[in-house]
């Protein structure tokens, strides 16, 4: 398998590959066609395969120019259809997007945060985009173009009304205050206004402790004005932690960079306990880093009795993941543990 055309790396990644899979002298009266050019592309999920027949396959062993053109030809069609479906695609979604929050279809769902001794102490906040027909996309669907759009703004700040309605709403179910961690991204951060809006909306706020973590999908921009709204968000006495240590742009730079509270483990770290003992030292290195800065730890995407085993025996702080619970809506949270 030999790539015949260079792949292009950009919005649209594609790699054309050149197998010969039949010999034509031996299967003269099969009508089986050949396949011989596959092509792979990360645009609009547009995957493709181009079959070349009998004939065709002929003319183009024979090094025959015109026919390699018109496979050319049909490479760059198939490369167009996969643009054209990706930018209408997005455009309806994002279109999509600003229809949602002006149906306040944004709604949250909570993920329990445990302590070692199985006691719930915190949850993150996870948006879900309820649809007109009862159905929730998951953020994966969304996300990124909401990040890319002022609208993300607009569902954080719902998001943050609708968390203190449910904790206000189901007040006589928990009888002790726990923290509420919301995402924000590096443009938000460094966002003055969105901080100050932030700031005025969780002001005096009594029924639950605010708590921020920072996503590594996007890159700051401006340090000096990411520190400052950081330090503005710390001063009011919420927490500020990286999430996906990491896993994104900014790594463990950030710690560098920043005052941060505490550092969440991601999934990819968890999944090697048990698994990788090589693997596992990166894992026993982030702990031990983030214990010399003495910081919080929370690990997220736990999953099994041996990777709780494991944190509990390195005394993390925080433990998240589908082994105590899936992310669920408010009056599913259980505040007896």
């Amino acid at each position: 398998m030999k790539p015949i055309l260079p792949s292009i790396s950009s919005t649209f990644a594609i790699s054309v590959y050149h197998f010969i899979t039949y010999d034509i002298e031996h299967h003269k009266d099969e009508v089986k066609p050949t396949t011989w050019f596959v092509v792979h592309g990360n645009l609009g999920n547009i995957k493709g395969v181009i079959v070349v027949d009998r004939y065709l396959q002929q003319k183009l062993n024979e090094q025959n120019f015109y026919y390699y053109w018109l496979v050319y030809f049909l490479l760059l069609c198939l490369i167009a259809a996969g643009i054209v479906y990706y930018y209408n695609t997005r455009h309806d979604l994002q279109k999509m997007l600003v229809v949602g929050c002006k149906k306040n279809e944004f709604i949250p769902y909570y993920q329990p945060i445990m302590s070692l001794d199985d006691k719930l102490q915190g949850v993150e906040v996870l948006v879900r985009w309820k649809l007109s027909d009862g159905s929730l996309l998951l953020p994966a669907y969304f996300i990124e173009v909401a990040e890319q759009m002022e609208v993300i703004n607009e569902i954080t700040i719902t998001l943050v009304k609708k968390v203190q309605a449910d904790f206000r709403r189901y007040s006589s179910n928990y009888n002790r205050k726990v923290f509420c961690a919301f995402n924000l991204t590096a443009q938000q951060i460094e966002n003055k206004s969105f901080i100050n809006l932030l700031i005025l909306t969780l002001k005096k706020e009594e029924n639950f402790v605010p708590s921020f973590e920072i996503t590594e999908r996007q890159h700051f921009n401006n340090l000096a004005l990411a520190k400052a709204n950081i330090r503005r968000l710390q001063e009011q006495g919420y927490q500020v932690k990286l999430d996906d240590a990491g896993t994104g742009y900014g790594g463990f730079s950030y710690f560098m960079d920043f005052n941060l509270d505490g550092v969440k483990i991601d999934k990819m770290f968890i999944d090697v306990i048990g698994v990788d003992d090589v693997k596992v030292e990166v894992l026993n290195s982030i702990i031990m880093m983030a214990k010399r800065l003495g910081i919080d730890i929370v690990a997220e995407g736990v999953e099994t009795q041996q990777q709780v085993d494991f944190l509990r025996k390195h005394n993390i702080d925080y433990i998240q993941g589908y082994y105590y619970s899936k992310p669920v809506p408010f009056k599913d949270l259980n505040f007896d543990n």
